[in-house]
């Protein structure tokens, strides 16, 4: 069983999780597994990283990692306000760049 933390971005309005695309990835999870009210994004540690919302994307996630084993715990975090999380890139329009992002990274590793 894994252990896994991560943050929950709630607004007054919203709120997201942050996962890491390789959690997503070890959980055969993609982009495409989620809708356009999602977000990416590059952290400043360059980690792409999805925002999945509360809404639907966050239930697909949790029904995978709780079918792996995974023991999910959320850290909130509070905006008051808009989160920085409505200034990413949504998923769909995301994607190119999260696809360009990955084969750079793939490139530059050869």
């Amino acid at each position: 069983m894994k252990n896994k933390t991560y943050t929950l971005h709630i607004d007054n309005g919203h709120a997201w999780l942050e996962v890491p695309m390789v959690d997503l990835m070890h959980l055969g999870l993609s982009l495409k597994s989620f809708s356009k009210h999602s977000y990416t994004h590059v952290t400043d540690l360059f980690v792409p990283t999805v925002y999945l919302e509360e809404d639907m994307d966050l239930d697909v996630f949790m029904t995978k990692a709780i079918a792996k084993g995974w023991k999910v715990k959320f850290k909130e975090s509070y905006t008051d306000g808009d989160s920085i999380v409505r200034s990413y890139s949504t998923n769909r329009d995301g994607e190119l760049t999260f696809d360009k992002y990955i084969q750079q990274r793939r490139d530059n590793a050869a």
